[in-house]
């Protein structure tokens, strides 16, 4: 479940994308063409424009991923990748991480469990 502060920023994104709209966009999308990504990748999407894939994840929806690819995480292993900067863009807010999805996601990727 998402908190209220994350809820805030998607819709932030959601409005920002709205506004950037062009008509044929909006023409293109209500055929099923998928959104072209604008901004540069790897940074926050604080004050630029979000992209698809791009949104910030807490850490308990980071594990729901990797639990539905069949890898378990355990919450401190995923608190040590952030706190060493292993997922590029991680920030800490109120004591909770937040990650880029498709940096979580290519973390996971190459992570490789203890046995």
């Amino acid at each position: 479940m998402l908190d209220p502060h994350e809820i805030a920023i998607l819709l932030r994104q959601l409005a920002d994308n709205l506004e950037q709209d062009t008509p044929a966009d909006t023409a293109a999308r209500a055929q099923g063409a998928p959104r072209e990504p604008s901004g540069p990748k790897g940074r926050e999407p604080f004050g630029c424009a979000p992209q698809p894939n791009h949104l910030i994840i807490s850490t308990v929806t980071a594990r729901t991923i990797a639990q539905q690819r069949g890898i378990h995480i355990n919450p401190s292993t995923l608190r040590m990748a952030a706190t060493r900067g292993s997922i590029p863009g991680a920030h800490k807010r109120g004591g909770r991480w937040y990650l880029p999805r498709d940096a979580f996601q290519v973390w996971l990727d190459n992570f490789t469990p203890r046995t």
